[in-house]
């Protein structure tokens, strides 16, 4: 009977404890919730409430450290409670911002991403978090929530003690069976635990990152393709731009004049109107664009032909000139297939800039073009400009001649002034891009020989176009989309007539740039194995009846 006594008081005074931390404790949970977001967002209410008590789960162990008579163990509940939250908001954010969790992208990103992007990310972070907070939507969450700890407030011991006990009971059921009956990777009842096994996991795929290196170097696919040449251009000149929006470009209807000498040339150009990137960040975009590749394929990005390796097998003379940083602190695959080119240059490297955002403006590329075309090369040339285009911080993009655009020019009564001005710097970037990719089609028609320009941006740029927040663009059937121009000299048409002449059925078609690789083959008149006609839409048996963005269909 006193055992039993004993057992009760126990109770009723961590109950008690719990009773008198319900703001804490509450907040927590929903906090630790709502960092699930990604695990339970668009799916049925009956899985909301699944994730809900396993959310519960650790936030109610943590409390019993936090309640504990022992001042150690309490400073370690409230560690693993900071801990908790701050991981959860990261994901939370992080699910909200760009459409994926902390996960496996999130490391794979950071760990191609050179140190100058990360810091230039920061730099806008501020700007983000406030957006991301002030978001309509949000503003609805914390107001909702606000409500609830008004309830709180006032709820009475007796109720509250009944409530705790049956959602305790609850989350620690759905937690044991969750546990059980999952797989290891899907077994997320602790974003502490979570993410410390993503973390190791980073340790990994560094290692594998190193891997995949030597793989690339030592076992090149291209030495198992037989490959000949057909018919060969002189110069093929591939400019890869940097989020760039096609939305934000007056070629496309944007109502800025924000490409005036393109405009000026467009009976001249070819302009793809539904080009889709694979991915919404660049290390990721470019392991498809670069090689054959796709986004459903299950094999490493090393198992495929690269068009640096290809281009070289086939007889051409490569060129990588690039105004981006020259790689992650670990490497990175775009790195490494820059690397097996025969001229490599990174303008970064080379002007050593030390100012965070600060970097050689675009222009720069247009020397080394310049060279590249006027050094009498007796082999046919490949070359690839890699711009920094529109990357954030935009206002660090441009020369101030350039600056074009002011708030004042943009007409969108739902932004700030200070949302104005980011807009206004972007459509800056790409009035400066406007003059870039003039420059490169005029050097180039400059020559008699048979040449061609490919231009298209890496991945989109969403600038205060479907919320509060200017990234990558993941979300919009349009806003994701990029632009994609194609230009041909006279004697190219005149030998190529028939090639010409297909492009323009082409220029509606849906075009991912993932398979832009077979149709560059083409025009290179280059024949291997890698070649996949069903994947060059200027072919007849072009074939792209589903297209991938973030690895799921894309549905117009």
């Amino acid at each position: 009977m006193n055992v039993n006594i004993k057992v009760m008081s126990s109770i009723s005074n961590i109950l008690s404890c719990f009773y008198r931390k319900r703001f804490l404790f509450i907040t927590i949970a929903i906090i630790t919730f709502l960092g699930n977001i990604d695990l339970w967002c668009n799916t049925s209410l009956l899985t909301v409430l699944k994730w809900a008590l396993i959310a519960f789960f650790p936030c109610f162990l943590f409390f019993f450290f936090i309640i504990s008579r022992f001042y150690l163990l309490r400073y370690i509940g409230y560690f693993l409670c900071i801990i908790q939250i701050v991981l959860s908001i990261i994901n939370f954010f992080s699910y909200e911002t760009w459409g994926f969790g902390f996960n496996e992208r999130i490391f794979i990103i950071l760990i191609e991403t050179n140190s100058r992007e990360i810091s230039e990310f920061f730099i806008s972070f501020p700007q983000l978090l406030f957006n991301f907070i002030i978001l309509p939507t949000h503003l609805i969450l914390w107001i909702l929530l606000l409500i609830l700890f008004i309830i709180i407030k006032y709820i009475s011991f007796n109720v509250y003690r009944i409530f705790l006990s049956a959602i305790s009971l609850l989350s620690i059921i759905i937690t044991i069976v969750h546990i059980s009956t999952s797989d290891i990777g899907k077994r997320d009842v602790c974003m502490i635990i979570k993410s410390a096994l993503w973390l190791n996991h980073s340790t990994e795929m560094r290692k594998m990152l190193v891997e995949d290196m030597n793989n690339y170097i030592n076992n090149n696919p291209i030495e198992q393709q037989h490959i000949s040449l057909k018919d060969s251009i002189n110069n093929i000149v591939l400019v890869i731009g940097e989020s760039s929006a096609r939305h934000h470009w007056q070629l496309y209807g944007y109502p800025l004049n924000t490409t005036p000498k393109l405009n000026s040339i467009r009976d001249s150009i070819f302009i793809f109107n539904n080009v889709l990137p694979p991915y919404s960040t660049t290390a990721e975009s470019l392991q498809c664009i670069l090689t054959t590749k796709t986004t459903i394929s299950k094999k490493p990005w090393y198992y495929y032909v690269d068009i640096v390796s290809l281009s070289k097998k086939a007889g051409y003379k490569v060129s990588w000139y690039s105004n981006q940083e020259k790689v992650s602190q670990f490497g990175s695959s775009t790195g490494t297939i820059a690397n097996n080119a025969d001229i490599v240059h990174y303008e970064d490297s080379v002007n050593n800039q030390t100012i965070i955002g600060k970097r050689a403006y675009d222009a720069v590329l247009l020397k080394k073009l310049g060279k590249a075309l006027n050094n009498n090369c007796s082999k046919p040339q490949l070359i690839i400009l890699h711009t920094m285009g529109s990357h954030a911080e935009y206002s660090n993009r441009y020369p101030i001649e350039y600056k074009k655009f002011t708030k004042d020019n943009i007409n969108n009564i739902r932004l700030s002034d200070n949302e104005k001005d980011i807009v206004a710097h972007y459509d800056n970037t790409i009035y400066y891009t406007d003059r870039i990719l003039y420059d490169v089609i005029d050097s180039l028609s400059k020559s008699p020989a048979k040449n061609i320009m490919i231009y298209f941006s890496d991945h989109s740029e969403d600038v205060y176009d479907t919320g509060n927040v200017y990234l990558h663009a993941y979300k919009g059937k349009n806003i994701v989309k990029v632009p994609m121009i194609i230009w041909f000299s006279n004697s190219y048409i005149s030998s190529h007539s028939q090639i010409v002449s297909n492009m323009n059925r082409c220029k509606d078609m849906a075009i991912s740039t993932e398979n832009i690789i077979h149709t560059i083959m083409n025009f290179m008149g280059i024949s291997c194995e890698a070649y996949n006609s069903q994947l060059d839409f200027l072919s007849e048996d072009y074939n792209c009846q589903t297209r991938y963005f973030e690895g799921k269909p894309f549905n117009e």
